[in-house]
């Protein structure tokens, strides 16, 4: 993905399906909302919602606090912030988000869960 500031467009450049996308100043895509999250914890922001280019469409990515928990990593266990994504009533999955405090709020985990019972998870392994 790349964003073309002058002109307000993000373009996805993959193969089988590009796009183009007009967007506000700002606009993130999948991977940076992920570290302005970050850095709106680290800054103690109370409001957690992002403007994100996403498939073609312009959506708004928003994250509700749902308290600390404690996240066991190769790296030892870590009390994390715990974040979900609101993505309304009807969705089709719940992914949820834990930041820990202690690494300068790097995230320590990633957890989405289908419907279908499907889950998919990432949690820190290591830091360079």
């Amino acid at each position: 993905m790349s964003f073309d500031w002058q002109n307000h467009q993000a373009n996805s450049q993959i193969t089988d399906d590009p796009w183009q996308l007009d967007v506000p100043t700002g606009a993130l895509d999948k991977l940076s909302y992920q570290l302005q999250l970050r850095l709106d914890l680290i800054n103690g922001r109370e409001a957690l919602e992002y403007k994100v280019a996403d498939d073609g469409k312009l959506k708004t990515y928003r994250f509700v606090r749902e308290g600390e928990e404690d996240i066991t990593t190769e790296l030892g266990t870590f009390k994390a912030v715990k974040l979900r994504r609101d993505r309304g009533t009807n969705s089709k999955r719940q992914t949820w988000i834990w930041f820990a405090p202690e690494l300068n709020y790097q995230l320590v985990k990633l957890l989405q869960s289908e419907k279908d019972g499907k889950q998919y998870s990432l949690v820190l392994k290591e830091l360079k």
